[in-house]
Protein backbone atom coordinates (compact mmCIF):
# COMPACT_ATOMS: atom_id res chain seq x y z
CA UNK A 1 0.00 0.00 0.00
CA UNK A 2 1.06 3.72 -0.84
CA UNK A 3 -0.19 6.51 1.20
CA UNK A 4 -0.02 9.82 -0.26
CA UNK A 5 0.16 12.38 3.01
CA UNK A 6 0.13 16.28 3.18
CA UNK A 7 -1.56 17.13 0.35
CA UNK A 8 -2.64 20.42 -0.14
CA UNK A 9 -4.81 21.41 -3.13
CA UNK A 10 -3.67 22.64 -6.63
CA UNK A 11 -0.26 21.58 -5.32
CA UNK A 12 1.28 18.26 -7.37
CA UNK A 13 2.09 15.28 -5.12
CA UNK A 14 4.98 12.67 -6.63
CA UNK A 15 5.20 9.46 -5.36
CA UNK A 16 7.58 6.86 -7.62
CA UNK A 17 8.16 3.32 -6.40
CA UNK A 18 9.27 -0.02 -8.06
CA UNK A 19 7.51 -3.21 -9.48
CA UNK A 20 9.37 -6.89 -9.68
CA UNK A 21 8.19 -9.56 -11.52
CA UNK A 22 9.89 -12.50 -9.35
CA UNK A 23 8.48 -15.04 -12.08
CA UNK A 24 9.94 -16.98 -14.55
CA UNK A 25 7.75 -15.40 -17.86
CA UNK A 26 6.75 -12.10 -18.78
CA UNK A 27 3.90 -10.20 -17.07
CA UNK A 28 1.77 -6.97 -18.05
CA UNK A 29 0.82 -4.66 -15.36
CA UNK A 30 -1.83 -1.98 -16.19
CA UNK A 31 -2.37 0.67 -13.38
CA UNK A 32 -6.32 2.49 -12.87
CA UNK A 33 -7.05 4.92 -11.00
CA UNK A 34 -10.71 5.12 -10.01
CA UNK A 35 -12.99 7.99 -7.88
CA UNK A 36 -15.40 4.93 -7.02
CA UNK A 37 -14.18 0.93 -8.12
CA UNK A 38 -18.17 -0.24 -6.95
CA UNK A 39 -19.58 2.13 -9.57
CA UNK A 40 -16.58 1.86 -12.11
CA UNK A 41 -16.15 5.84 -11.94
CA UNK A 42 -12.35 6.68 -13.38
CA UNK A 43 -9.73 9.32 -11.54
CA UNK A 44 -10.11 12.58 -14.01
CA UNK A 45 -6.77 12.46 -15.39
CA UNK A 46 -6.01 16.09 -14.48
CA UNK A 47 -5.55 14.63 -10.88
CA UNK A 48 -4.55 11.56 -11.35
CA UNK A 49 -1.55 10.47 -13.93
CA UNK A 50 0.23 7.76 -13.97
CA UNK A 51 3.65 7.21 -15.38
CA UNK A 52 3.78 4.42 -17.16
CA UNK A 53 0.33 3.36 -16.97
CA UNK A 54 1.09 -0.08 -18.83
CA UNK A 55 3.80 -1.92 -19.45
CA UNK A 56 5.37 -5.07 -19.87
CA UNK A 57 8.04 -6.84 -17.66
CA UNK A 58 10.20 -9.70 -18.60
CA UNK A 59 10.98 -12.39 -15.97
CA UNK A 60 13.27 -10.75 -13.19
CA UNK A 61 12.88 -6.88 -14.49
CA UNK A 62 11.51 -4.48 -13.05
CA UNK A 63 9.98 -1.02 -13.82
CA UNK A 64 9.98 2.30 -11.55
CA UNK A 65 6.26 3.29 -11.49
CA UNK A 66 5.59 7.31 -10.94
CA UNK A 67 2.36 8.20 -9.08
CA UNK A 68 1.41 12.13 -9.87
CA UNK A 69 -1.04 13.82 -8.00
CA UNK A 70 -2.62 16.76 -8.01
CA UNK A 71 -6.17 17.44 -5.78
CA UNK A 72 -8.29 20.52 -6.80
CA UNK A 73 -7.95 24.33 -5.81
CA UNK A 74 -9.62 24.59 -2.45
CA UNK A 75 -12.61 27.12 -3.58
CA UNK A 76 -12.85 29.44 -0.27
CA UNK A 77 -17.09 28.95 -0.64
CA UNK A 78 -16.55 25.27 -0.66
CA UNK A 79 -15.91 23.11 2.41
CA UNK A 80 -12.90 21.35 1.87
CA UNK A 81 -13.21 17.29 1.63
CA UNK A 82 -10.84 14.80 1.50
CA UNK A 83 -10.99 12.43 -1.52
CA UNK A 84 -10.28 8.49 -1.37
CA UNK A 85 -8.74 7.49 -4.57
CA UNK A 86 -7.89 3.74 -5.26
CA UNK A 87 -5.58 2.61 -7.83
CA UNK A 88 -5.72 -0.71 -9.16
CA UNK A 89 -2.84 -2.56 -10.31
CA UNK A 90 -3.83 -5.31 -12.91
CA UNK A 91 -1.17 -8.03 -13.80
CA UNK A 92 -0.85 -11.41 -15.21
CA UNK A 93 1.11 -13.66 -17.56
CA UNK A 94 2.20 -11.49 -20.59
CA UNK A 95 1.73 -14.99 -23.26
CA UNK A 96 -2.30 -15.18 -22.08
CA UNK A 97 -2.69 -11.27 -22.61
CA UNK A 98 -1.55 -11.67 -25.90
CA UNK A 99 -3.52 -14.70 -26.81
CA UNK A 100 -6.96 -12.66 -24.95
CA UNK A 101 -5.94 -9.66 -27.69
CA UNK A 102 -5.93 -12.02 -30.75
CA UNK A 103 -9.19 -13.59 -29.41
CA UNK A 104 -11.02 -10.24 -29.47
CA UNK A 105 -9.45 -9.63 -32.95
CA UNK A 106 -11.60 -12.54 -34.21
CA UNK A 107 -14.65 -12.74 -32.31
CA UNK A 108 -15.33 -9.34 -30.30
CA UNK A 109 -18.44 -10.94 -28.52
CA UNK A 110 -15.98 -13.50 -26.38
CA UNK A 111 -15.88 -10.92 -23.71
CA UNK A 112 -19.34 -11.33 -22.56
CA UNK A 113 -18.50 -14.91 -22.32
CA UNK A 114 -15.28 -14.13 -20.64
CA UNK A 115 -16.42 -11.75 -17.96
CA UNK A 116 -19.41 -11.34 -15.22
CA UNK A 117 -21.67 -8.55 -16.65
CA UNK A 118 -21.16 -6.17 -13.96
CA UNK A 119 -17.28 -6.52 -13.61
CA UNK A 120 -15.25 -4.02 -13.24
CA UNK A 121 -12.85 -5.70 -16.22
CA UNK A 122 -15.02 -5.14 -18.55
CA UNK A 123 -14.79 -1.23 -18.60
CA UNK A 124 -10.73 -1.93 -19.07
CA UNK A 125 -9.29 -2.57 -22.32
CA UNK A 126 -6.31 -5.07 -22.30
CA UNK A 127 -5.85 -5.66 -25.91
CA UNK A 128 -4.39 -2.62 -26.36
CA UNK A 129 -0.70 -2.13 -27.47
CA UNK A 130 1.78 -1.95 -23.56
CA UNK A 131 5.06 -0.74 -23.27
CA UNK A 132 7.52 -3.34 -24.38
CA UNK A 133 5.42 -5.87 -25.26
CA UNK A 134 7.28 -6.23 -28.45
CA UNK A 135 10.22 -7.04 -26.78
CA UNK A 136 8.31 -10.42 -25.58
CA UNK A 137 9.58 -13.42 -27.47
CA UNK A 138 8.35 -16.28 -25.73
CA UNK A 139 4.97 -17.77 -26.96
CA UNK A 140 5.63 -16.19 -30.46
CA UNK A 141 4.96 -19.78 -32.24
CA UNK A 142 1.73 -20.68 -30.16
CA UNK A 143 -1.48 -21.45 -32.28
CA UNK A 144 -4.57 -19.97 -32.01
CA UNK A 145 -6.89 -22.48 -33.77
Amino acid sequence: MVTVNDLIPGKESRIVFSIHNTGSRAAFVKAVGFKDAQKKVFLDPKVLRIFPDKFVLKEKTQEDVTIIYTPADRDSSHKTTTELSTIYFFGGDEISRQQYRRALLHKPEILEQILPEHSVLQSIDFAEAFHDELLVTEGKNFNMS
